[in-house]
């Protein structure tokens, strides 16, 4: 397995309110990304806040034998309790401090387990999976234009440049409990996994992101910065950031 993570502030925004997280531990993993949204730095607290918390529930566990003992249920039990306590903490840091009312953030993260991944997600960071070179994705953006355009009130061409495209419908912090996505997916020896902010999506096509995955599978740190390049030649608008995981089962 080959995991690289990179984040960059794009070249609008003056600070990064974008983190990332990733631990390796022989053929499994835990991967995640977040992205803070607040006036001031709240974002960047929130999002900071989140990737704590994750950073203490894996410090001291080992990712293989969580994954070896269970077939997802602990896990899911795992990503659920982490989530809520950050949820909690965020909140609750909002309430008590007048300059982070209202904050919050995204979150998305993946425990690899060899052949599986299970995803816990709230917001519209992505995850996408690389399976014999074709590109799907796994998390549903929890966003006003994304409900719109599963009712199919806009189109999916109009979904790119609508004025509420960022406008979340859930994220951490937001409010005392949370409803959190998770999903478990089958991996196959040689697939690719790309953890990914909006600002890297916003901006590049899907099937831009897949060939150069796709074309540097060898070398997922070209393959980061090649993106993180392209989508602030396009315009970087918001913070970018990205883990990229290639090689998955060998």
């Amino acid at each position: 397995m080959k995991i690289v993570g990179r984040s960059d502030p794009g070249k609008e925004r003056q600070s990064n309110e974008d983190n990332f997280f990733f631990r390796v531990d022989g053929n499994h993993a835990v991967v995640a990304v977040a992205d803070g949204m607040g006036g001031h730095a709240a974002g960047e607290v929130a999002s900071s806040i989140v990737i704590d918390v994750l950073s203490r529930y894996v410090m001291d566990i080992s990712i293989s034998e969580l994954c070896d003992r269970c077939a997802g249920n602990d896990i899911i039990e795992f990503i659920q309790k982490l989530i809520d306590e950050a949820n909690y903490e965020i909140f609750e840091t909002g309430r008590q401090e007048d300059d982070k009312y209202g904050m919050g953030t995204t979150f998305t993260m993946g425990f690899i387990c060899h052949d599986y991944l299970v995803i816990g997600h709230v917001g519209d960071s992505r995850v996408y999976h690389i399976s014999n070179n074709i590109m799907s994705r796994l998390t549903h953006d929890h966003s006003l234009v994304e409900e719109m355009l599963k009712k199919g009130k806009i189109t999916a061409e109009e979904a790119k440049y609508h004025p509420q495209k960022n406008m979340l419908t859930k994220a951490l912090g937001t409010s005392l409990h949370i409803d959190v996505d998770i999903e478990t997916v089958y991996l196959k020896e040689g697939d690719a996994l790309l953890f990914c902010t909006d600002g890297l999506t916003s901006l590049i096509e899907e099937a831009e992101i897949n060939q150069m995955v796709v074309d540097k599978r060898a070398q997922p740190l070209e393959a980061a910065d090649d993106l993180i390049m392209l989508a602030n030649d396009r315009g970087g608008y918001d913070n970018i950031t990205l883990v990229v995981v290639t090689e998955l089962g060998g």
